[in-house]
């Protein structure tokens, strides 16, 4: 970023824009992802697909919304938690994290 900065005060604008690929190639490698989005996105549909008895469509259906909703204008965030829903949902059913329905005592 020095580098940019020195070359635009000396109006080398010349050398901006491949400063600026550089730059901006090294900000994007730097972030990893929990998983690629390809491969995110196929274990996805078959995670989804999946039939699970303890594990109700419609409790897929608003996990993922509530996921979407809150990362959805943060990819590496999003990623991430996606992951971690796929591995909720794949889970054996005794580890899985699933809301319990609460029993009225009269």
């Amino acid at each position: 970023m020095t580098r940019l900065r020195q070359v635009l005060d000396e109006n080398r604008w010349e050398q901006a824009p491949q400063l600026i690929i550089d730059f901006l190639r090294g900000i994007f490698s730097a972030q990893q992802l929990a998983q690629s989005w390809g491969q995110l996105i196929q274990n996805l549909i078959k995670s989804w697909d999946l039939r699970q008895p303890d594990l109700p469509q419609h409790h897929k259906q608003s996990t993922l919304e509530r996921v979407l909703i809150n990362f959805g204008n943060q990819p590496e965030e999003l990623n991430q938690k996606l992951v971690a829903l796929l591995q909720n949902w794949n889970a054996s059913p005794s580890s899985r994290d699933l809301p319990r329905p609460s029993r009225c005592r009269a």
